[in-house]
């Protein structure tokens, strides 16, 4: 009898730590989850991180591996893909060509994306480094667009 209670004692234990564990969301639920606006160009390039990076430069990560953003003047978009926990692969395919005076920081930003090896991604931050670790675009979460179908 004592052996049988031993027993339903460590079940229930077992039990009710598996009902309190919380579910942490992982690099990628974080990344697919926010449209991500750039706040900052970090870069052995003195002339990109001078940039000022005005308000609404933007990037939101489908979870069909498909990407689109705002650049500025143009939109784009591009596929991704991810291996394992920070591994990243960004391929900017296109862009809309409107006239635009000033579209140096665009071109930065685009280029930059496509030298994405890694990345870290919170609820409120995301950051895309290059494989040296010496060019880094990072992030703040904003309220994410309607998801894009695969007709648009």
């Amino acid at each position: 009898m004592n052996t049988i209670l031993k027993s339903m004692a460590a079940v229930a234990a077992a039990v009710a730590a598996v009902g309190c564990s919380s579910h942490q969301p992982s690099n990628y639920e974080h990344l697919t989850a926010h449209k991500w606006e750039l706040t900052q160009i970090v870069s052995d390039d003195s002339a990109a991180t001078a940039m000022t990076i005005p308000a609404g430069l933007t990037i939101q990560f489908s979870d069909s591996a498909r990407f689109f953003g705002f650049g500025g003047c143009n939109s784009f978009f591009g596929t991704y893909s991810t291996v394992g926990q920070d591994n990243i692969s960004i391929q900017p395919v296109g862009r809309s060509m409107a006239f635009c005076p000033d579209i140096a920081l665009e071109d930065k930003f685009i280029a930059m994306l496509g030298l994405s090896a890694t990345y870290v991604a919170s609820d409120s931050t995301l950051q895309l480094n290059d494989n040296e670790a010496k060019q880094t675009l990072m992030f703040k979460a904003v309220a994410a667009d309607e998801p894009q179908s695969d007709n648009q």
